[in-house]
């Protein structure tokens, strides 16, 4: 295994624990492994990105689409939102931690649906907030997200309806929209390129 993934790893499983021991809700690996996949596949395409975890607890999201963005050799920056003064201290330490190159980790405490309103654009972003303002935050992202950006929503399994809503409204707009059946389920939409 080379060492930075081992790194990387290392941080991961450390972060983790310290969600549990905090009890902070996480995603699960699978999930992390899913959210890995989509935001590495949106940065090899872009090359400079800006990316947002909305919710990002201690950081464990963080961490698995910061090592995507890495991985892609993506250049840009990772803005991660947490409410919870509490948590964002956690989510300030694991960033700083994380043995980025290229990606600017940002660590933000405030209500995510409005920093997310406040950037230019998202290239890609991970929602994990309070399940009914998913469909706000959607709303909000639809005029942020580049051609070709993604957004995914975990949970999307016991936030069926916030869900459905967002997958209905994406395809109207000429949008993809999935379930990947993690675990939890994460809602994914995409906006096409023109």
């Amino acid at each position: 295994m080379p060492a930075a993934v081992a790194e990387w790893l290392r941080l991961l499983e450390a972060c983790e624990k310290l969600s549990r021991e905090m009890g902070i809700p996480h995603i699960g690996w699978d999930d992390g492994a899913a959210l890995y996949a989509l935001a590495f596949a949106v940065a090899a395409e872009k090359g400079e990105v800006v990316a947002v975890d909305a919710g990002a607890g201690a950081g464990f999201s963080t961490l698995w689409v910061l090592a995507a963005l890495e991985s892609a050799g993506a250049g840009g920056r990772l803005v991660a939102v947490e409410a919870l003064e509490r948590r964002f201290e956690k989510l300030a330490e694991t960033l700083s931690r994380a043995p980025a190159e290229r990606v600017r980790a940002e660590p933000v405490l405030g209500d995510a649906v409005e920093v997310i309103a406040s950037l230019e654009r998202v290239d890609f972003a991970f929602v994990d907030i309070e399940k009914h303002r998913y469909a706000e935050a959607f709303e909000v992202l639809t005029g942020k997200l580049s051609e070709g950006g993604a957004a995914a929503f975990h949970n999307a399994f016991i936030a069926g309806g916030q869900a459905s809503l967002i997958a209905e409204r994406a395809r109207s707009m000429g949008w993809a929209a999935a379930v990947i059946p993690t675990g939890e389920g994460l809602l994914v939409v995409k906006r096409p390129k023109r």
